[in-house]
C-alpha cells in the first residue's frame, strides 16, 4: 500500500460546462442572421471559444498524484515534490471553502484547494506517509 499510486482529481462538471460554453460560442457566428457581420468580427468571436476552451483543458488536467515518496501536482506543467522533505500540513477555511497548504524544508508550497474530490482522503493519505498531523482550522463546522 505505501508504493500505491492515488490520484485525486476535481469534479469533471466544470470542465464540461466550459466545453459546451466554447462550443456555443464557436457555432454562434454560424446562426444566420439579417446583420452583415465584418470578417473581423468573426475573427475577434474566435479567441472567445478558445479562451474558454483553454480553461476547460487547464481544469481537465489539473491532477495531484501521490504515490510512496513523491507528491506531483499541476494541470500542463507537474511540479514534484518529495514527501520526505515535508515540514507542515496547514488547512485554512477561506470564503471559497478549505484550502490546505503543505510546506517543504526547501521552502517550496504546495496549495490544494478543497474542492478537490477526495481533499479530506489525501491530506489523510499525506498526514500517514509523512507522519504529520494535519493542523485544522480553528473554526470548522
Amino acid at each position: 500500500m505505501q508504493n500505491s499510486t492515488r490520484v485525486y482529481r476535481f469534479s469533471r462538471r466544470l470542465p464540461l460546462l466550459l466545453f459546451g460554453l466554447a462550443g456555443i460560442f464557436a457555432i454562434t457566428p454560424f446562426i444566420p442572421n439579417r446583420r452583415d457581420v465584418l470578417p473581423l468580427g468573426y475573427l475577434l468571436m474566435a479567441v472567445l471559444p478558445v479562451a474558454i476552451a483553454t480553461l476547460g483543458v487547464l481544469a481537465w488536467r489539473n491532477v495531484v498524484r501521490v504515490n510512496g515518496t513523491n507528491i506531483q501536482a499541476g494541470a500542463l506543467v507537474k511540479k514534484s515534490y518529495r514527501l520526505s522533505s515535508t515540514s507542515s500540513i496547514d488547512v485554512r477555511r477561506d470564503k471559497g471553502g478549505r484550502t490546505a497548504t503543505i510546506r517543504f524544508f526547501d521552502d517550496r508550497n504546495l496549495t490544494i484547494d478543497g474542492g478537490l474530490v477526495g481533499f479530506d482522503d489525501l491530506l489523510a493519505l499525506i498526514s500517514e506517509r509523512t507522519g504529520l498531523p494535519v493542523s485544522e482550522p480553528i473554526w470548522d463546522p
